[in-house]
């Protein structure tokens, strides 16, 4: 899934944060709701009768940038021939991402008068088109009359919102993504080093991967190496967020936990002879395709369950573990999920709800878990254990890897992180520090400037 971010010009006390709850407040919200005494309502005890379906046909748009970029990716997420069977009377136009930026998408589809029903996108993109495009929509009603109890999903999930809907329930969590550790063993058997495990430290990480870190026959081997910074950065285990939700600035200098991010991605990391080598001869950072080429031991990077990626890694002898966590902790990556939610713009809320009921339903949730290995958000042990079984990586360790650390808080988001994080990841800055042509000190000051000029460029005057 594509995963990139939009920025929109808010008002001043909106541009501070964008924090609260996507559902952290949804148990509250569902509660107060039950509590009001409208016309219609249950009895205590008793729960909402369900929307009655209409015989009519209904046509819902549902426009997302995740998924895929076809419409056929999508209707395969969705399980579009299921939901066909189950809602005859609901016939979906799914609008798949046709732009590399994702909000021009919507733009244009809001331009020419086309209304969104259902918005379906990564966490991201999700917030902050809802923000600009001011299309969020509070379904705190619509969860009490379809009887869906926001306690069945992974909390970490739910705790992400814009401070405009503070208190309302904006989306549902479809999927999530949880970064893993893979690691060659033909590296790590030729030169007689025992495999990593669940469980490690970062310090643990590199001390193995010192030992593997080496020239040899002509060709060096690096013993660890990042897939992308951003997924690194987005999802870090200490919770640390890109932009102060008091002073809506970056900390790079002043919040400790940034040099303790920094010292393990582009510090340590880079720590030895070969490496500095390595890094000088080829003038940029590893990626995954070294790892494919056997020239990578261990690789922190997304789980690659299908299409191309999935056909390069079938030769390699691989394993995969759970990222490495900081000494002293117990936490894993944050989440990284997708949501769906109706969009204000829509004049079919109630059919829009029965197919996000059905998208976060026991029985699709296993369906992606089992057959497109998409990890579910549903707190339900059955469901979970399904990851991978229909699909080649099953058996492999990933549900392992995936399980193993409770899942970090979500940090604060802010409609500038994309901005900030692209700063924060540019291969020149990195290569600088990693090669020791900068201290961290500089390298977070240089950041945190540039950053803070950015976000004064993006606010609206």
């Amino acid at each position: 899934m594509t995963q990139r971010g939009v920025h929109q010009p808010m008002n001043k006390q909106g541009t501070r944060r964008l924090l609260s709850a996507l559902l952290v407040s949804a148990v509250a919200g569902t509660a107060a709701a039950g509590c009001s005494s409208g016309k219609g309502e249950p009895a205590p005890g008793q729960q909402a009768a369900e929307p009655k379906p209409s015989n009519e046909v209904v046509e819902l748009n549902v426009a997302t940038g995740a998924g895929g970029s076809t419409i056929a990716d999508i209707e395969s997420l969705f399980n579009a021939e299921a939901l066909r069977k189950k809602f005859p009377h609901i016939k979906l136009n799914y609008i798949p991402k046709n732009n590399p930026d994702a909000v021009k998408s919507i733009e244009s589809l809001i331009t020419s008068g086309t209304p969104i029903d259902i918005y379906f996108d990564t966490i991201y993109v999700y917030m902050n088109t809802l923000e600009r495009f001011k299309l969020g929509y509070d379904m705190s009603a619509e969860l009490k009359k379809f009887n869906i109890d926001p306690n069945n999903y992974d909390p970490s999930t739910l705790n992400i919102a814009n401070s405009s809907y503070s208190n309302k329930v904006i989306g549902l969590p479809v999927t999530n993504t949880i970064p893993v550790m893979y690691y060659n063993k033909e590296i790590f058997d030729r030169f007689g080093v025992a495999y990593p495990k669940n469980g490690m430290t970062w310090d643990e990480t590199f001390d193995i991967a010192r030992k593997l870190t080496r020239t040899e026959g002509g060709k060096t081997y690096l013993g660890f190496a990042f897939s992308f910074y951003h997924h690194f950065f987005h999802m870090n285990s200490l919770s640390t967020p890109y932009v102060d939700a008091k002073t809506g600035r970056t900390a790079f200098m002043t919040n400790p936990d940034w040099k303790k991010l920094i010292d393990v991605s582009m510090v340590k990391i880079y720590d030895s002879a070969a490496y500095q080598t390595w890094l000088t001869d080829n003038k940029r950072i590893p990626k995954f395709d070294d790892f494919l080429l056997g020239s990578v031991a261990m690789q922190f990077s997304q789980v690659y369950g299908g299409g191309d990626m999935l056909t390069k890694l079938e030769p390699i002898k691989y394993g995969v573990v759970s990222t490495p966590i900081f000494a002293g902790t117990k936490t894993g990556t944050q989440p990284y999920p997708t949501y769906v939610g109706i969009a204000s713009s829509s004049k079919h809320k109630a059919e829009a709800m029965e197919i996000i009921k059905y998208l976060v339903s026991e029985e699709h949730q296993a369906y992606l878990a089992r057959d497109k290995g998409a990890i579910p958000t549903i707190k339900n042990d059955a469901v979970r254990k399904q990851l991978y079984e229909g699909t080649p990586l099953k058996g492999k360790g990933f549900y392992e890897a995936i399980y193993h650390n409770p899942l970090a808080p979500l940090a604060d988001k802010t409609i500038y992180d994309e901005s900030v994080r692209a700063i924060l990841s540019e291969s020149a800055g990195i290569l600088k520090l990693g090669t020791g042509k900068t201290d961290i000190n500089t390298f977070l000051r240089e950041v945190e400037e540039r950053s803070n000029k950015k976000i004064e460029q993006e606010m609206p005057k």
